[in-house]
């Protein structure tokens, strides 16, 4: 009769990193911390370049969270002033098109964005292994 014997050595510290990499892809571990780093770059992207006439839209700017990861960049629709609405004429605005598309712009640097949350999700999952 063959007989196999195996020992394993380190699994305490093999489950331990285990726990921290399944922490870490919950939506409030670094995952959610990634969405959230993606929605405060797209944010301070846009709000650097909306063009400000009374500065009533660029105010009525604000990151939406949804749940740990999900999060978006609105516009405020309770805000008025002298009958105007940045939700509504911020689509107006966006529309024109070019310098004033501070919606489409944002988007457009989407990809640039999603990388550098990305690389910030890869640093945080490396850290584990340190």
């Amino acid at each position: 009769m063959l007989k196999l014997s195996v020992k394993l050595k380190n699994l305490d510290k093999a489950q331990r990193k285990n726990l921290k990499v399944i922490a870490a892809l919950r939506p409030e571990g670094a995952l959610g911390k990634m969405a959230q780093y993606g929605a405060v770059q797209a944010y301070n992207y846009m709000h650097g370049i909306v063009h400000v006439d009374t500065g009533l839209l660029k105010m009525s700017l604000f990151i939406d969270r949804k749940n740990a990861s999900t999060y978006a960049v609105r516009v405020r629709e309770n805000v008025s002033y002298k009958k105007k609405r940045p939700a509504v004429y911020g689509a107006y605005e966006n529309a024109r098109g070019g310098a004033h598309a501070f919606v489409n712009r944002t988007m457009q640097q989407a990809p640039r964005i999603g990388q550098e949350a990305a690389l910030f999700f890869t640093q945080e999952i490396e850290r584990i292994d340190a």
